[in-house]
């Protein structure tokens, strides 16, 4: 989620991933990402909190803001035609809306320690308690026959993992601290996950729980903003509160096999025969192939039709490639709004 001083409430991605949605003080717009146009600008004189759209649609959803003196606040759900101007259906929710999804099937609302899963009648189907989500974290796959969830779990290191049926609820244990980042990939069967020490990216099969890769963001503690697969699950891409991105080679779907991750070279050799302890592990991670820094923050991520789709904290948006080599190069940076300069802020709390 991205704040901002002015026009811009709320920022992101919608879930079919066609979508830039901005949530602004007056109204929304919506832009297309490829090729990037404005699809819907929307004066509502009333501010809209986070927002999402039903795939290429015009249905929306979307919470408000306080200061829209009680029409739609931050515990409110508004189900919107575009189309004809009008609310097709409001409800309030016990506390503050941190996080909203709409899929052809459900409604998905996050609020601070439950997830409520609706129609689109808004009448409730499911609810899952969760733990303390004061940042909205949730990641859904969708398709036709299946939806799955991954939510942030009761204890410390652990997630939530379901689907449809209201029984397939399981815990797993993926990290020691609390996690901060959770992300299926296109086909629903891996989860990757970051915790708040921001060092340690896994992935993880869904269906068996099992731990299938470790990759390595840096030795520093930071915040990792982002995670996204690409489309075939070869290439996770993370984006971090340093305003770095960094790119790595899963080593699965693979057709990477000439771009390998990095690893300390010569001294991850002599630790091979030790005893596996956190130095030795250390050594011998597996470390991004490739990175690009800037004095901005990235802080949406996207990964899709091997492009990678950025919204950055300086108002812009930017449409990078992995060329053949193994580097990231910038294709294009636009900006999201009319006016030269958007300052976007971080939410902290």
């Amino acid at each position: 989620m991205i704040y901002t001083k002015h026009k811009i409430i709320y920022v992101n991605f919608n879930y079919s991933k066609e979508y830039i949605i901005l949530g602004l003080v007056d109204g929304y717009e919506i832009y297309k990402i490829d090729p990037f146009q404005l699809k819907i600008k929307k004066k509502l004189n009333k501010s809209i909190g986070i927002i999402d759209i039903l795939e290429n649609t015009n249905i929306i959803i979307f919470s408000g803001n306080d200061s829209n003196q009680y029409y739609c606040n931050h515990n409110n759900i508004v189900l919107y035609d575009d189309n004809k101007n009008k609310e097709i259906i409001k409800i309030s929710c016990e506390s503050n809306i941190l996080n909203l999804k709409i899929t052809p099937k459900y409604i998905i609302a996050v609020l601070i320690d439950k997830v409520v899963i609706y129609n689109h009648n808004l009448c409730v189907i499911n609810y899952i308690n969760t733990g303390n989500n004061i940042h909205g974290i949730i990641s859904i796959y969708y398709d036709d026959n299946i939806m799955k969830y991954g939510l942030i779990g009761n204890d410390k290191g652990n997630i939530i993992l379901g689907n449809d049926n209201l029984f397939s609820k399981k815990i797993l244990q993926v990290h020691k601290n609390i996690v901060n980042n959770i992300c299926f990939n296109k086909s629903g069967d891996l989860i990757a996950t970051t915790s708040i020490i921001g060092t340690i990216i896994r992935i993880y099969n869904v269906n068996n729980n099992k731990l299938i890769k470790e990759l390595r963001r840096g030795s520093s503690v930071t915040r990792i903003l982002n995670i996204s697969f690409n489309d075939i699950s070869n290439i996770l891409v993370c984006s971090s509160i340093k305003g770095s991105i960094h790119v790595f080679n899963t080593g699965l779907n693979n057709e990477l096999n000439k771009i390998e991750n990095k690893k300390i070279k010569y001294l991850s050799k002599i630790f091979n025969n030790l005893p596996i302890n956190s130095l030795s592990s250390y050594i011998n991670s597996e470390w991004s192939f490739t990175n690009y820094q800037n004095n901005i923050l990235f802080l949406q991520i996207l990964f899709h039709n091997n492009f990678i789709y950025a919204i950055s904290n300086n108002g812009k948006f930017y449409k990078i490639k992995i060329n053949n080599n193994g580097q990231i190069e910038i294709i294009n940076i636009l900006f999201l709004m009319d006016e030269q300069f958007s300052p976007f802020n971080i939410k902290n709390n």
